[in-house]
Parts: C-alpha cells; structure tokens; sequence
C-alpha cells in the first residue's frame, strides 16, 4: 500500500503562480503595446501632416499637444513646407 501513494506524490504537477505566468507574459504584452504604439504613432503622423487637420485644431484653439507627438506635428510641418 505504501507504493502506491508514493507513485501518486511523485506525479503531482507543480503550478506556476500567477506572477510566474504575468512574468512570462510580459515579453508577449510588450510586443503587442509595441505594436499598438507604431499604430497610433502612424495614425497621427497621417493627422499631423494634413494640413485641414492642422487648421482645425488651430481654429478650435488647440495649440497644445503632448510632447510625444510634437515630432510627428514637426514632420508633418515639414512636408507642407514649399520653398
């Protein structure tokens, strides 16, 4: 009898917890925000360069943006520059 349960201890599988399975995650949520980012950062980089766009925002008083688009309104600006 004694066997018996000692097979059955040797076979219990360990869990991981749930910061094992978030740790081992994390490279896979990364890349997805990655992702997400170059997104919308292609998205406004569109807005930013149209100059409708601009002039609305202007017209609406909007002068302020967060400072992680302030490249993308700059490259925009390039664009439409002539001369």
């Amino acid at each position: 009898m004694r066997k018996i349960y000692r097979q059955r201890a040797k076979k219990k599988v360990k869990v991981d917890s749930a910061r094992v399975k978030n740790t081992k995650a994390l490279p896979g949520r990364a890349a997805s925000t990655a992702n997400c980012l170059r997104i919308v950062s292609e998205i406004f980089g569109e807005l930013f360069s149209d100059e409708n766009f601009i002039t609305l925002l202007r017209a609406e008083s909007m002068i302020e943006v967060p400072a992680c688009f302030v490249p993308l309104l700059r490259k925009g600006n390039d664009e439409h520059e002539v001369g």
